[in-house]
């Protein structure tokens, strides 16, 4: 009976799914998908479409079920939608008038939320708006802007219950020699602090090329920055992860994404670029996303190089260790990503400007389903390598080998992660024998998966 469970399993990653497939009926949006978000359980959309699946709904659509629904009459297109303790939030850009607001929807209709941003002193461009999130119990927004009505707020700006006020001197400058167009594009809280990526050469008149930190008091630098654009930041396992269009965090080479180690950011053991022929190789990542234990990394790219070179398809998923083409990804750009919440639990909707996905390519436009299950690593190891006591168990259990740990998960036999634990080795410890409390746990059967630096561990585990 365990052999057979555990085969089911693997056998079910490798084989038992269908990999890609479409959404929703009537083809799909008839422009870029830039964001989801889930809102009172229902899924929203917001980008540059002005149809989706066939029906007419310009910047926000929310999904049924069965077809797409317009939210909202908007005019200008949708970067950002984010859902912020009980109201759904709104950054709009391309702004087509001198000012630019953020909605917020609380259920029944849009409202605005203060004044209006403007972009003041600056020919040929208007008030953008890219990212909206929560930090220290304050709204932020940032974009390229530097007016909230007749206050000067340069990039960013925070909500205080009544107004939006600046953050300290907030961003200066573009990264040369990118267009002068200075915005800041994404943020991202981590470990008490607020980190904003974009194209700013300057946070608060210090040097930070492309990204910088918050405290809620002042700005910091995080190191050298990067020589472009930093379109995305996020954490993964316990990690600062940057992506964008760069090639070079100081004298550190990059490619399209980066690690903060502390000091300094390096390459995270692989590079993204692009081979476009006949001409222009422009690579970027856009979007990351950690869910069920890997790290998603969209964009615009199709190569990824390790100690070897490979063709993907503007979508890779990396879980600290092994990385996945997601079956050669997309044929276009790829922006949005989440776990969609009203399929499988192992299913992950992805947007963008795309025609086709996956190897046999299947058309399906700018909208597709990823099946998680149908995604494993190669590097399977033997039923040898680690041993797992007691099993049956009933509140803990110990794993021992040979080899250091990095990470153990606990999956559902539908393949939903339960619970994940990471390991750092440190001066005079190891990882090779390590404990995982299960108390919590229903009795049942569970898988453990466990990572180390060779390859990916199975087993099948009993909770009495």
């Amino acid at each position: 009976m365990k052999t057979i469970h555990l085969l089911f399993f693997l056998a079910a990653a490798n084989f038992g799914f269908a990999q890609w497939t479409a959404f929703g009926p009537a083809g799909a949006s008839n422009n870029t998908i830039v964001d989801f978000e889930y809102y009172n359980n229902d899924l929203y959309a917001t980008g540059l479409f002005t149809q989706i699946n066939g029906v007419t709904a310009k910047t926000v659509a929310k999904w049924t079920g069965a077809t797409w629904v317009q939210s909202g009459n908007f005019t200008d297109w949708g970067h950002s939608i984010r859902t912020i303790d009980t109201v759904l939030f709104l950054a709009k850009y391309r702004a087509t008038n001198d000012s630019n607001y953020v909605w917020y929807f609380n259920g029944t209709s849009w409202n605005t939320l203060g004044s209006a941003f403007r972009l003041v002193g600056v020919s040929g461009l208007k008030p953008d708006i890219y990212d909206i999130i929560k930090f220290n119990n304050q709204i932020y927004a940032c974009g390229e802007f530097n007016r909230c009505g007749t206050d000067t707020v340069n990039g960013i700006a925070r909500w205080n219950g009544t107004k939006w006020v600046r953050c300290g001197l907030g961003f200066q400058q573009s990264i040369l020699p990118n267009p002068p167009n200075m915005y800041p594009h994404q943020m991202h809280v981590f470990n008490n602090k607020l980190y904003v990526a974009g194209n700013f050469q300057k946070a608060g008149g210090i040097t930070c090329n492309g990204i910088a930190e918050w405290d809620g008091v002042a700005w910091s630098a995080l190191g050298t920055g990067f020589n472009k654009t930093v379109y995305s930041v996020t954490s993964f396992q316990g990690d600062l992860y940057a992506g964008g269009e760069f090639t070079a965090a100081g004298t550190n080479s990059v490619g399209a994404i980066a690690k903060w180690n502390g000091a300094q950011w390096v390459q995270p053991g692989f590079k993204l670029f692009t081979v476009f022929p006949p001409s222009g190789n422009f690579c970027f990542v856009h979007t990351l996303e950690t869910i069920q234990n890997k790290l998603y990394i969209t964009g615009g790219f199709n190569r990824l190089a390790t100690a070897t070179t490979s063709t993907v398809g503007n979508v890779i998923a990396f879980d600290g260790i092994n990385l996945f083409d997601l079956n050669k990804g997309t044929t276009n750009d790829v922006e949005a990503v989440i776990q969609y919440q009203s399929g499988p639990p192992n299913s992950i909707l992805f947007g963008g400007i795309f025609k086709a996905v996956g190897n046999p390519t299947l058309s399906c436009e700018n909208l597709a389903l990823f099946n998680t299950l149908a995604m494993s690593s190669n590097d399977l190891l033997p039923e040898s390598e680690y041993a797992l006591f007691p099993n049956p168990f009933s509140e803990q259990i110990t794993i021992t080998g040979s080899s250091e740990i990095i990470s153990a998960s606990i999956i559902g036999l539908n393949g939903e992660q339960i619970m994940e634990q990471f390991f750092k080795p440190s001066q005079g410890t190891d990882t090779k024998t390590v404990s995982l409390n299960m108390a919590q746990l229903e009795q049942g059967v569970y898988i453990v998966k466990i990572i180390n630096g060779k390859g990916v561990f199975y087993k099948r585990v009993i909770k009495v």
